[in-house]
């Protein structure tokens, strides 16, 4: 299982090694505008790891920067799509909220446009890779530790907004693999 972590990791690092930072401020109020509602909170499925993983990234898109000029988005919904190969439902990602086509729809506009669509969609997209690294790492059913306990604890020294947030900083390219 530490095999497959790895190689998640080493995915992940490969998927989010192109983050830009120095966004505006309008992003930065979106997001914390949105992870400050309590109701938009209660649609996601690990609230706290959300809210810890864009606190640590200053409140800084994660996937639709349009200035981000990289494939690695559109890779991460192709893992996403892809989770059916883990023996995962697709249906458990937002997968009605997210879509390949709409990523490029709000990457190919205006930085200044659709600050609050790109902001949820953001939000909801690292939503979903939380709750796919959760899945991998714990088990979609697990009987030890149900998703709130999850969200909340450091369980032997795991956390999946912290793997996410390492994969965004990492910077292996493809060559490397």
């Amino acid at each position: 299982m530490k095999s497959f972590m790895h190689l998640m990791i080493i995915l992940f690092c490969t998927v989010f090694s192109i983050i830009v930072h120095g966004q505006n401020s309008k992003t930065d109020t979106e997001i914390a505008l949105f992870l400050k509602d309590n109701g938009n909170l209660s649609t996601l499925h690990y609230p706290k790891s959300v809210i810890r993983f864009y606190t640590q990234n200053n409140f800084e898109y994660a996937w639709v920067n349009v200035e981000q000029k990289s494939d690695q988005p559109e890779i991460a919904m192709l893992l996403l799509e892809y989770s059916y190969r883990s023996g995962l439902s697709l249906s458990d990602y937002h997968w009605g909220a997210i879509s390949l086509r709409k990523l490029r729809e709000l990457r190919n506009t205006p930085a200044e446009i659709n600050q609050k669509e790109k902001a949820v969609f953001d939000i909801v997209m690292t939503d979903a890779f939380i709750t796919y690294i959760n899945h991998l790492h714990f088990g979609k059913y697990n009987p030890s530790y149900n998703a709130s306990y999850i969200d909340t604890n450091y369980i032997d020294g795991f956390r999946s907004d912290d793997v996410l947030l390492y994969a965004s900083n990492c910077s292996i390219t493809m060559k490397e693999l």
